[in-house]
Parts: structure tokens; C-alpha cells; sequence
């Protein structure tokens, strides 16, 4: 894609190689929205998520993976959300193996009129059978919180995305690490862009 200026006989305005404008409608100035916030309205994000069921909380000790594999020819630019209702670490690891890939989750595109035409390559699964755990990319303790100020627990959300290698297996664990029996629940979200070499 590209971009040229066309000097007219007010200002200039910029035309992106598909044509569309990009200036707003009362001023003439040039709209400008983050690049992330763009791969939506071009249909090119997705999001999964899990949350433990009311009645069954994740006990002490024990953990909820996501397993994510990467398509072969995307790079998925990839953030994650963690909230528990007490201490838990969040782990994440590059080149697990696996015996079984767990319960399929469904990755839905964030722009829902295209989401018939444009389907995710990164496949997400709850649950996995782990076989090699693979490289530790990230390992933080996300903390509960204690007394009745912060009781309700910890939520995390990188401001940095992580661009996942094409082909390349990953896995996101979340352990409670509180204590006692607490609700958690995960949310991973991807824009996927072909990689050019």
C-alpha cells in the first residue's frame, strides 16, 4: 500500500493507495487513529477468551493454559488480559509440544461485518495435554491483593505486543497462586499480518 499527496487548490490532501480519504468531513484535516485500532475496521483482528464457570474455581496451585498455534504464513501481533481473584503468576512460553491440543476456542473477528470473509489463522485452545513446555518468554506474579480495599483481586494487561512467529507454538498458563480456590479468567487478542522478508 502506499500513499501520495495531490496538492489542490486549498491544501493538500493525502490519498492511500485504496483510495480512501482520510480527512475529516468539516475540516478538511487529516484523521489520523492508531495502527491497532485501523487492523480492526480492516477486519484484521481477533479475540478468544475463557473464564472459569461460576461454580468450579481454579484451585490453589493449579492452572489454566491457553495453547496458541501460530498459522504458517501470519505473524499474529498478540496482547493478553489476566484477571484472578487472588496472587497468580502468568507464564509464557514459545515452542511447547503438546499429546493433545484441548478444547477448541473460537477466535472471533473483531469487525463483525467482515467476520464471515476473514477468518483467524491462529488457532486457540483451552486445556492442553503439555508434552515440552518450551522456552519461558515471560514469567510475573500478578498480586490479589489483600483487605477489603483490594479483595477483589489483580488484572493484568501488557501495553506491549508480542509478534508471534509464523508456524511457532505458544502457550499462556495462568496459576493460582492465592492461597485458595479463585476465579480467573483470560482474554488474548491478535491482529494478523503476512510477514515479508
Amino acid at each position: 500500500m502506499f500513499n501520495r499527496w495531490i496538492k489542490g487548490p486549498a491544501q493538500p490532501v493525502v490519498i492511500v493507495g485504496s483510495g480512501r480519504r482520510a480527512e475529516d468531513p468539516s475540516t478538511g484535516a487529516l484523521s489520523i487513529i492508531r495502527f491497532v485500532h485501523h487492523e480492526v475496521h480492516e477486519g484484521n483482528t481477533f479475540q478468544a477468551s475463557y473464564k472459569s464457570p461460576d461454580a468450579a474455581p481454579i484451585a490453589d496451585n493449579a492452572a489454566v493454559d491457553f495453547l496458541l498455534i501460530a498459522g504458517d504464513v501470519a505473524e499474529p501481533h498478540f496482547v493478553f488480559s489476566v484477571a484472578c481473584g487472588g496472587d497468580c503468576e502468568v507464564e509464557f512460553y514459545e515452542g511447547t509440544t503438546v499429546t493433545n491440543n484441548g478444547a477448541a476456542l473460537q477466535a472471533f473477528n473483531m469487525h463483525r461485518h467482515l467476520a464471515a470473509d476473514k477468518i483467524a489463522t491462529m488457532r486457540v485452545f483451552q486445556g492442553p495435554t503439555v508434552n515440552v513446555i518450551g522456552l519461558r518468554l515471560q514469567d510475573v506474579l500478578l498480586p490479589g491483593g489483600t483487605g477489603p480495599a483490594q479483595s477483589p483481586g489483580g488484572t493484568a494487561r501488557p501495553n506491549t505486543e508480542w509478534v508471534l512467529h509464523p508456524g511457532v507454538t505458544y502457550l499462556l498458563r495462568v496459576t493460582n497462586r492465592a492461597g485458595a480456590a479463585q476465579p480467573v479468567s483470560i482474554l488474548v487478542q491478535w491482529y494478523e499480518l503476512v510477514h515479508v522478508e
